[in-house]
């Protein structure tokens, strides 16, 4: 959450002038932390495996033969990080967003597909979307971020556990002390 407040605090500081203390929905997205949400389910998805899928027809997909009615499942996880579709796919980088905006989440791009695509993908993507963008607006504006002391030493731990759901191995302790300007 620093690196998005450090990359983002001008912005914030305009927007706090601008509309007096209040940001609307509309400037969140141009505040760039719609752009760190996307960079965030693309590098750290929730659910690594999509729902199954069945095949309608006999189709061939990279050489494999897949009989009509096979149950298929998506590895999005490793969509999302295939080096082939994203520079430096393991690098947090939101502005990747900011230089091809043509790239969301609707479906329509398979690099990024973390509400799923096609006639199942998920109808709660634009609610999902806006109550994160609150959420994660008013966490930065109201509050600067920092690790504890002696966390400060070692690297941060990235590391994510593996099963049905993504979380990280080692829980992520950050200390919240109210904004001032």
């Amino acid at each position: 959450m620093a690196m998005i407040r450090c990359s983002s605090m001008h912005a914030w500081e305009n927007a706090n002038n601008r509309f007096g203390g209040l940001v609307f929905i509309d400037s969140i997205i141009s505040l760039r932390t719609g752009f760190s949400i996307f960079e965030t389910l693309r590098i750290h998805p929730p659910i690594p495996i999509l729902l199954p899928r069945q095949s309608t027809q006999d189709v061939k997909i990279n050489g494999y033969d897949i009989p009509e009615g096979t149950q298929v499942y998506i590895n999005y996880a490793t969509i999302a990080k295939d080096r082939a579709s994203w520079d430096q796919a393991d690098e947090f980088r939101p502005e990747r967003f900011l230089v091809n905006p043509s790239i969301n989440f609707l479906g329509k791009d398979l690099q990024f597909i973390p509400f799923g695509a096609g006639r199942r993908i998920c109808p709660g993507i634009e609610f999902t979307m806006r109550v994160n963008e609150l959420a994660l607006a008013s966490l930065l504006n109201k509050f600067d971020w920092s690790q504890p002391c002696e966390e400060r030493e070692e690297a941060m731990d990235i590391t994510e556990s593996t099963g049905a759901t993504k979380h990280k191995k080692s829980p992520l302790i950050a200390l919240a002390t109210p904004y001032s300007l």
